[in-house]
């Protein structure tokens, strides 16, 4: 998985220094030596005793000799200390320095392999393994043209192809999704609708009870479930601060999402999250449910690289350990970068984390990723009628199933309607009589809070659980509803 760039530069500065003065002692000797003795030489032309001379030039030349040994000498025990030192360096700390001695030396116009001081990531063989296993949930933190899309669909695409797949995905910005079923994909409006909510948490709420089952029979056979989330956070917090109807989905979604993170796993279910801003702090999960996440946070020259950088800087995420390592890789693979559009990922996908190069493609090639996504089962795509999160009203009453779907019929007041001093909780079907009577005696719509205050009996109901019961009653085309954001209800003419 990893390739050794080389190093033909010193290792260490010191050392750099301590060799370069052990050179200039050595060649200072030797020219010394030679000097002396050929002088000596020369001397004793003139003069009959020669050998005299020359004894006296080797112990002239002695002197210096001596001197110069004892500096290489402790040269050598400065030399042996910086490389016991150097040994105890660790290997982010040793990439460090190598990194920050080398930068000023590289130019632009450099192969990055003679300057690349890291272990680097062969993106394909780490993509290629993450297909085979990878089985938790991942949050894809980055801001538009970083890649996001580039990534996710290789990540995919390749898991598809090693597994069985069913992916579905929530999406409201038009994407192709190549290889995913048409039926997978819930499309919803930059401003989604009741009916968008509806349709997302009634599928989240689906794909629970699917893998509740697999974790029940402990022993489960079929496809991985990978549900897709684009633009997470813009849809739940739009879901939560509009009023009336909307409020509930908004929570049904941040409850089923957080369900999923904390169960699904064990049924072969996965959870990807996708948010354009950069910061993991924003998705507001617990520490207990982000520890069941992993991340990828892209960059690039063209989107910039705010998500890679704050993720490196946040200690609850980056161990102060690995720091160093990843500082370092970042660098390089920003180095590596073919394009203003050529994306690099880091990421923990593996559980250690990395940074390192996407591979680069070509507008042809992207245009060719697609994802071998089995079809969804028809039972998370039937729709029975059943509000998520209402299947208990203080009562034992299951709801109806899909079989009973198409019997549902607009209850009889005169059958369903209990007294107002009636103690006993009201089931879902006394909860809808009690509607239609008062709906049915009134002379103009009325809000959700209006048709509470005239029942006694519905000061046990929940406000919330309320407007859920009078959303679905709309949906079913049981009700009708003026107005979206500030609805009023009537019987249908």
């Amino acid at each position: 998985m990893t390739t050794r760039y080389n190093y033909d530069r010193a290792d260490y500065p010191l050392l750099q220094a301590i060799r370069m003065r052990r050179g200039v002692l050595s060649w200072g000797l030797g020219l010394t030596a030679w000097a002396l003795l050929l002088g000596s030489t020369l001397i004793a032309e003139e003069h009959d005793n020669r050998l005299h001379w020359v004894r006296t030039g080797l112990l002239t030349a002695a002197l210096p000799i001596a001197a110069l040994g004892r500096l290489a000498v402790e040269d050598s025990v400065k030399a042996g200390r910086v490389l016991l030192d150097y040994e105890d360096v660790t290997d982010a700390g040793r990439q460090q320095l190598l990194w920050h001695e080398t930068t000023d030396e590289v130019q632009p116009g450099d192969a990055i392999d003679e300057a690349a001081p890291v272990e680097m990531v062969d993106a394909w063989e780490y993509l290629s393994q993450a297909a085979q296993d990878w089985r938790t949930h991942l949050a894809l933190l980055s801001p538009t043209d970083t890649g996001k899309s580039s990534f996710l669909y290789l990540l995919l695409g390749a898991m598809s192809r090693s597994r069985e797949t069913v992916v579905q995905v929530v999406e409201g910005k038009g994407a192709a999704w190549a290889g995913v079923p048409e039926p997978n994909v819930m499309r919803i409006n930059f401003r989604p609708t009741l009916e968008n909510a509806h349709t997302v948490c009634y599928r989240l709420h689906k794909v629970l009870n699917l893998i509740q089952q697999r974790v029940d029979q402990r022993q489960w056979e079929g496809p991985q479930m990978v549900t897709v989330i684009e633009e997470y956070l813009t849809f739940s917090t739009g879901l939560k601060k509009r009023k009336g109807a909307f409020e509930p989905y908004g929570q049904e979604l941040e409850i089923s999402v957080e369900a999923m993170a904390a169960v699904a796993r064990g049924g072969g279910g996965q959870l990807v999250i996708i948010s354009q801003s950069p910061n993991a702090e924003n998705l507001k999960f617990s520490g207990g449910i982000r520890a069941n996440f992993r991340f990828a946070c892209l960059g690039s020259k063209l989107g910039g690289f705010d998500a890679v950088d704050n993720m490196i800087g946040n200690h609850r995420f980056v161990n102060e350990r690995h720091r160093d390592r990843i500082e370092a890789e970042y660098q390089t693979a920003r180095r590596q970068l073919k394009s203003h559009r050529h994306p690099l990922v880091l990421t923990n996908l593996l559980g250690e984390w990395r940074c390192f190069p996407l591979p680069y493609l070509t507008e042809t090639q992207l245009d060719a990723l697609d994802i071998a996504s089995q079809p969804v089962p028809d039972e998370l795509i039937i729709d029975d009628g059943w509000l998520p999160g209402i299947d208990e009203i203080g009562s034992s009453d299951p709801g109806p199933g899909p079989s009973q779907s198409a019997a549902i019929s607009r209850p009889n007041p005169a059958t369903t309607a209990i007294e107002p001093d009636d103690e006993e909780k009201l089931n879902l079907e006394a909860i809808e009589g009690i509607i239609f009577e008062v709906l049915a005696g009134a002379d103009e719509p009325m809000k959700a809070h209006e048709i509470k205050v005239k029942r006694r009996a519905f000061k046990s109901v929940d406000k919330d659980l309320f407007a859920r019961i009078l959303a679905g009653m709309t949906r079913r085309g049981e009700l009708h509803q003026t107005d979206e954001e500030n609805p009023r209800y009537s019987l249908p003419p």
